[in-house]
């Protein structure tokens, strides 16, 4: 669905500023979605911090691809990837 530019840039602000989340990067998806890339260091609840920003309508587990991994930037060790898809509110 058509996304709000504002709303998206208005959740990057938000998940800069929580402790324990070090957003990667902005980007766009090959299916025109937006997607934030964040790393945390900690288990951090990010699902229940995401369902209370202002701008989130729904927050969801995407299907896990079993093999999905990235190299962290401090050991180069494989961790997996785990996506979350957020629909903003309109």
């Amino acid at each position: 669905p058509p996304l709000g530019l504002d709303r998206m840039l208005q959740l990057h602000k938000h998940l800069r500023n929580i402790p324990n989340i070090e957003v990667l990067n902005l980007g766009v998806s090959a299916d025109k979605s937006i997607t934030i890339r964040v790393m945390l260091e900690n288990p951090t609840p990010l699902r229940s911090i995401l369902e209370d920003l202002p701008e989130v309508e729904t927050v969801a587990d995407a299907p896990q691809d079993a093999e999905m991994t990235t190299p962290t930037k401090k050991t180069g060790e494989r961790t997996p990837v785990k996506r979350i898809i957020v629909t903003t509110k309109k």
